[in-house]
């Protein structure tokens, strides 16, 4: 390595050091999320728009939801699944 790729590196982490600690926020599990990506986002008149390449936008389920056989709707309680779900078999007892 150089000096001056050291000392370009030095500077870098020294510059970090200065910004201090930063925390990540809470996602808010409450928002609803859209089913394809949004491309932009405005507000006017205390509504929020957005316009992308999505079909739906609903409360967030992840790879799997209850739903009412008769009117589509999402039954409570909604758990959340991380990642696909590619079977699903009754357990006999209404689970």
């Amino acid at each position: 390595m150089t000096n001056r790729f050291l000392g370009a590196l030095g500077a870098a982490v020294w510059l970090m050091s200065l910004a201090g600690v930063g925390f990540a926020q809470e996602p808010d599990t409450s928002m609803w999320v859209a089913n394809g990506p949004v491309h932009s986002v405005t507000a006017a008149g205390g509504t929020v728009y957005i316009g992308g390449s999505f079909t739906h936008v609903g409360p967030p389920t992840g790879g799997f939801v209850r739903i009412d056989a008769t009117t589509g709707a999402v039954l409570p309680p909604i758990h959340r699944v991380a990642g696909a779900v590619t079977t699903v078999a009754p357990d006999g007892g209404g689970g």
